[in-house]
């Protein structure tokens, strides 16, 4: 039948149906996916990886599934008009001029007018998620008529990714079998996986992209590594890094054991989902080693299609709110709720019940990085640390050790030793724009056709930064840094041991206080 119409359709001039371009789109957006992949691997390692020392990078493109993402348009029935993109009055077309008569003498010219009014009105009209029209539909039941895209979106989602191992190193070997529950471990067992790198000297291009099959197989090269990044994508895989050079580790969905060596290794968590399956097992090994958090997770690792290929409506994204690590403990978990009070009772923060199961074990590190606006609770260990908050209303308790910690809001404990605070400055727009991304407490304001945001309504009042320095022992001294002029620096009081700074700082026509 679709054949069929294709033809008619050819026959009288006019372009193919809905759905063969939808079949079209689908296919497009699978082959860009996947050229835009590899694309940004090639433009990471010229951009950032060789200027940090990184001189290879090790890579997989997967097969992603191409799913649809449900998309609505509604219909204005007080109006009569459908909600546009661009609430522009000269193409706002109603039902009533679609309903021309057609004339069998100019049959292909009217079919063919009535096809471009009606792609004009689909191109114009705005889309809607499932939860915006639910939303919608609860404060305005007879209003709207509500009727699913024709013009689909589709997405890449990752239900299970490829399983890949690569060792430069067999030191771990032992435990690597009892964490995978493999008597026997490769070197190397992967599909689809790349290598970008360069080598010194002046004749030499500025990278070599290649299949990692063939770079491996030119075993000399190794000598020539001064930094590895690995990005594995999602699925369960080990990678160990080479031992006398530092590594860099991306962490997708899945199960994942990834050891660095003797350099400074770094760890990014970039996950989306927690559960079963979803473990991550991080070793610094030797050297000073970093993790950074870059978000928190959103599903289950369960996510949902439907028969038809499309994302499930009924998947309940998840409302974490804060990370939870602990360095003593070799442990990163994630919070439901944030925490407002009893930052200095560190055996409340580490007994509540408000955690998630373990995500991560984390052995042998010390420098964390939060997730950017995002509260993080970071308890640390005995060695010099660098912890970093990095926006967010964050708890920091550097514990022993020479700490450095950084944050613009929230408290900071640096424990017994002389560390150091840097106070970054504090930006209330950044605050604003992430707690609007995050609120779900808004309205639909039918009249201007936007989104009304109460709780930011409610909250600009009261988003001053609050900073409190908590320091135990008075036998060395710490050092503070501001990330503020001097004449920003309206109050400053001493009361016994404690001393109070009252900064107030414009930031883009407001005036904040920390």
């Amino acid at each position: 039948m679709e054949e069929l119409q294709t033809g008619f359709n050819a026959a009288l001039g006019l372009t193919a149906s809905y759905s063969v371009r939808n079949k079209l789109l689908k296919q497009q957006t699978e082959n860009a996916v996947k050229a835009y992949r590899i694309q940004s691997e090639k433009d990471l390692f010229t951009n950032f990886l060789k200027s940090a020392g990184y001189n290879l990078n090790i890579f997989v493109v997967e097969e992603e599934k191409i799913v649809e993402l449900p998309r609505y348009h509604l219909f204005d029935k007080q109006t009569n008009f459908y909600l546009l993109k661009n609430k522009n009055p000269t193409i706002q077309y109603d039902y009533e001029y679609l309903k021309n008569d057609l004339n069998i003498f100019t049959l292909s010219l009217d079919l063919w007018k009535q096809q471009q009014i009606s792609e004009a009105i689909e191109v114009a009209k705005r889309e809607f998620t499932a939860e915006e029209v639910r939303k919608i539909i609860a404060q305005y039941p007879e209003r709207y008529l509500v009727e699913p895209a024709k013009i689909k979106t589709y997405i890449p989602i990752n239900t299970q990714g490829e399983n890949e191992v690569i060792m430069f190193s067999r030191e771990q070997d032992n435990m690597i079998k009892v964490l995978t529950n493999q008597p026997y471990l490769d070197n190397y067992r992967f599909s689809d996986a790349y290598a970008i790198y360069s080598l010194a000297g002046k004749n030499q291009p500025e990278f070599i992209y290649e299949s990692l099959h063939d770079y491996l197989m030119k075993g000399s090269l190794k000598r020539h590594i001064t930094g590895i990044n690995f990005n594995l994508g999602h699925g369960d895989d080990v990678a160990v890094g080479l031992i006398t050079v530092k590594n860099r580790f991306v962490a997708y969905n899945g199960h994942k054991i990834f050891i660095g060596g003797e350099e400074y290794d770094v760890f990014i968590l970039s996950s989306e989902k927690i559960g079963p399956g979803e473990y991550k097992y991080f070793n610094g090994d030797r050297g000073n080693d970093t993790l950074i958090i870059t978000q928190l997770p959103r599903y289950y690792n369960n996510v949902s299609l439907s028969s038809d290929g499309i994302l499930s409506d009924n998947d309940v994204t998840l409302s974490l709110a804060e990370t939870f690590i602990n360095l003593e403990q070799g442990s990163l978990r994630f919070l439901h709720q944030s925490i407002y009070a009893n930052f200095e009772n560190v055996e409340f923060l580490i007994n509540s019940n408000n955690k998630t199961d373990i995500h991560a074990d984390l052995v042998s590190f010390e420098n964390i990085i939060g997730i950017k606006n995002i509260q993080d609770v970071i308890l640390a260990n005995e060695k010099d640390n660098i912890l970093n908050g990095n926006g967010g209303v964050d708890i920091i308790y550097g514990k022993g050790g020479k700490d450095t910690i950084i944050l613009n809001n929230g408290y900071a404990n640096g424990g017994d030793e002389q560390d150091t605070y840097i106070i970054e400055r504090y930006s209330w727009n950044e605050y604003v724009a992430s707690l609007a991304w995050r609120s779900i407490d808004y309205i639909w304001d039918a009249e201007n056709q936007i989104w009304i945001n109460i709780a930011i309504n409610r909250a600009t009042d009261n988003i001053d930064a609050k900073i409190i320095i908590d320091e135990y022992e008075f036998q060395t001294k710490s050092i503070v840094n501001l990330d503020y002029y001097l004449d920003e620096i309206k109050e400053l009081a001493i009361t016994g041991n404690d001393i109070s700074i009252n900064i107030s700082a414009f930031d883009n026509q407001r005036n904040i206080s920390v």
